[in-house]
């Protein structure tokens, strides 16, 4: 990633391994595992999704049930925070990145019915899907954001699509990061289906300009 996009980035999973655990590449050593009732159900060394660079991405099915865990830290309670992929879909339903499962559902970025959702849980908290679908098989960059005063932020492919109110009391939880499902337990969650790249989590909501540079930089460029 550029320095110039590095935004208080906490942790960076770029998806281009060829085998083994899912590094970070933020360089704050958050690494995690791929988890599929114990196997790994996924392609790796797929074509990459951002623009003039070779690395490579994953391929995630649905229907294998294949997630990346990245276990509990405190660096994962944010006030303020961001996340960030690049999405290739034709899937209706499925969940990018999430932290937390059911009840002790933190935050939550997924497609539904082929538009994005992003939702801070909490009391008074809500959310907002797209009215424009983003499963049409092409890449888009996503960036959902949250903070106590704007709320949840909703950014494709450079443009704001969504918003909805800030939680007032949102949920605090000591449940994993999952990449393409919710679930935390083999079998459980609703599973990614589609190519995911540059999986990135922050410790600020980033700015809408700050948006617009990723996507350049990404995916635009």
């Amino acid at each position: 990633m550029p320095s110039t996009l590095l935004d208080n980035l906490l942790a960076w999973w770029t998806l281009n391994e060829a085998s083994g655990t899912r590094a970070d590449s933020s360089g704050n050593g958050r690494h995690g595992n791929y988890t599929a009732g114990g196997v790994y159900y996924l392609t790796r060394g797929v074509t990459g999704l951002l623009s003039d660079d070779t690395n490579k991405a994953a391929r995630f099915v649905a229907s294998q049930a294949c997630r990346g865990l990245i276990p509990y830290s405190s660096w994962m309670v944010q006030t303020a925070f961001s996340v960030e992929a690049i999405i290739e879909s034709t899937q209706g339903d499925g969940v990018i990145a999430s932290r937390g499962f059911s009840g002790s559902q933190s935050w939550l970025l997924n497609l539904t019915g082929g538009k994005l959702r992003f939702t801070r849980f909490g009391s008074g908290g809500n959310s907002q899907a797209t009215s424009a679908t983003f499963n049409d098989g092409q890449r888009h960059h996503v960036l959902a954001t949250y903070d106590a005063t704007n709320g949840t932020i909703l950014y494709a492919d450079g443009v704001q699509v969504a918003t909805a109110a800030p939680a007032t009391t949102p949920v605090t939880t000591t449940e994993p990061l999952t990449i393409a499902s919710d679930g935390t337990t083999p079998g459980g969650g609703t599973f990614y289906e589609g190519d995911l790249d540059e999986v990135a989590f922050y410790g600020s909501a980033l700015s809408a300009s700050r948006a617009v540079a990723h996507y350049n930089a990404m995916v635009g460029g």
